[in-house]
């Protein structure tokens, strides 16, 4: 299988920082639908010298926007925590039977 050319290369970049980008967003607006997955071009062949740079930065960007979103998640879940707490103290105490004759 051939090599991908420099330009294709830069388009799968391209798609990587998009879905960085998307990924950002989602945390923060409701509306933003889940990227649809990336799937890694079957033969790459070498990345060219000229954008190992580029695909260090969009490693790193990866790895920012995970911890955000694993930080985005922990505070989701303390949340919801404290709004079970919240609910279990404020709910109305229901009735409570005991079968004597049974």
């Amino acid at each position: 299988m051939p090599d991908l050319t420099h330009n294709e290369w830069e388009a799968v970049l391209d798609t990587m920082e998009r879905g960085i980008a998307t990924a950002a967003n989602a945390q923060h607006d409701d509306a933003v639908d889940a990227s649809p997955g990336w799937h890694p071009p079957s033969d790459p062949g070498p990345l060219p010298a000229d954008l190992v740079g580029r695909a260090r930065r969009i490693q790193a960007a990866q790895r920012s926007i995970v911890d955000q979103l694993r930080s985005a998640v922990r505070e989701n879940r303390q949340h919801h925590a404290l709004l079970g707490a919240v609910n279990a103290s404020t709910a109305r105490p229901g009735a409570v039977y005991l079968d004597v004759a049974g």
